[in-house]
């Protein structure tokens, strides 16, 4: 979370023996630094803001998903309001002020949006379609593009207000990265399609040059301005579960 130059990443898990993890590290563009732990251990969290101001919802430990809220002041966590409901693997975008958190999975199939205003959650307008697996978001809470889940490559944006269908990307992404604004938004690597990135300009999809690296599960970075995007892709995991801990740039 953050950008290509200043981000952070927290929890994951480890595919081989199924452990979970409570690390919290920062980037300053050229390496990483512990900070202070999450407060539990868990993957798949949802998370939005920036290196010094992060939001964390959500999350995955074995078959429970997460239902509590945390904020990063750039050193430790404080834990806020409890999301309405158990989720994980959500799409998410925003600050830590005001954030989405769009599908997942929640023990059923899931289309459902929340918006968080900086204290509470609050239940809004479901997506037009249920995106349970790994979808990935772009934006703020009063504009946003959201694509895919497991085998689909469907997209909508949000108004604020409500979901509106757009046409789909070129192919399918889930537990992919977005990175961006509504109109001017990269998604990146995923589970299908482990490689491409592709761009969204609110007209139109576009390809743009590969990830190096096949994987799924991992945390990002990004600034995107204007059509311009830099980006940073940290661990995550290869399709054959092969744990990953090294990091690429992307427009840097």
């Amino acid at each position: 979370m953050g950008t290509a130059s200043s981000a952070v990443a927290w929890g994951g898990e480890n595919p081989y023996d199924v452990t979970y993890h409570d690390d919290t590290e920062s980037w300053d563009g050229t390496s990483w630094s512990a900070e202070g732990l999450y407060p539990e251990n868990l993957s798949r969290m949802a998370g939005a803001g920036t290196q010094s101001a992060a939001l964390s919802y959500g999350g995955w430990e074995g078959a429970n998903q997460g239902v509590n809220t945390y904020t990063f002041n750039g050193t430790n966590w404080a834990q806020e309001a409890n999301l309405n409901f158990q989720i994980s693997q959500s799409a998410s975008c925003g600050t830590q002020s005001a954030a989405i958190c769009a599908g997942g999975a929640s023990g059923s199939e899931d289309e459902t949006t929340q918006l968080w205003d900086g204290t509470s959650w609050t239940q809004v307008a479901d997506m037009n379609k249920v995106r349970l697996n790994g979808p990935a978001a772009a934006g703020t809470t009063a504009a946003a593009t959201i694509l895919g889940s497991t085998f689909d490559k469907t997209a909508e944006t949000w108004d604020g207000t409500s979901w509106s269908n757009i046409t789909s990307a070129p192919e399918n992404k889930g537990y992919h990265n977005g990175s961006g604004t509504a109109d001017d938004c990269m998604f990146t690597a995923g589970y299908e399609s482990t490689t491409k990135t592709f761009i969204w300009n609110g007209v139109s999809w576009e390809y743009r040059a590969d990830v190096n690296q096949e994987r799924f599960l991992a945390r990002a970075g990004s600034n995107s301005l204007g059509g311009s995007h830099t980006a940073l892709l940290s661990g995550g995991t290869t399709t054959g579960n092969t744990p990953l801990s090294h990091c690429e740039q992307y427009g840097l």
